[in-house]
């Protein structure tokens, strides 16, 4: 078994802003998959608020799928999530839009 060395942390200190320590703490710490985090945990929060507004699944999984995808377009401008990750959200909402409509 061998010990994983430490990571460089000397790279953040070369940041200009908040931007840029995400795109570093994405690409070197958490090897990409910072953004992907970030946005499945804004889809559980905006689920859990939605079902406690309204208490409708299908309205509340529409409504934070929606959040998810058009935050997700802004972290991929920013480069923080790949084009699996966007298109896969967009996929969620096609579903969960399709998936209320057949039950309603």
């Amino acid at each position: 078994m061998s010990v994983p060395s430490p990571h460089n942390l000397s790279a953040m200190s070369n940041t200009t802003g908040i931007v840029g320590l995400t795109q570093v703490v994405n690409d070197q710490l958490m090897n990409g998959f910072f953004g992907l985090l970030t946005i499945s945990t804004i889809f559980v929060i905006c689920m859990i608020g939605f079902m406690a507004a309204t208490a409708h699944a299908g309205k509340s999984f529409i409504a934070s799928s929606w959040i998810t995808f058009v935050l997700c377009l802004f972290l991929r401008i920013l480069g923080l999530v790949n084009d699996l990750t966007m298109y896969g959200t967009l996929a969620v909402v096609v579903f969960s839009i399709a998936f209320v409509r057949t039950r309603d």
